[in-house]
């Protein structure tokens, strides 16, 4: 094997390497990117009465919610 292809071996190892970490840290900066995913939801919780109470304003004031 000759000195040119040696170093073309080489410069074509290297620069898979720098290309392989590039990739990785664009997955990792892409990741962080990410937002959080949403698991659930909070929906305030009424009394009985306050529902009462609410159903009969609605009642009144004649709203279609």
């Amino acid at each position: 094997m000759n000195m040119g292809s040696q170093h073309e071996a080489a410069g074509t190892l290297e620069s898979q390497e720098v290309h392989a970490a590039f990739k990785a840290s664009e997955r990792a900066r892409w990741a962080k990117a990410q937002s959080q995913r949403i698991v659930g939801t909070w929906a305030p919780t009424m009394t009985e009465q306050q529902k009462q109470e609410q159903d009969k304003y609605v009642a009144e004031q004649n709203l279609p919610f």
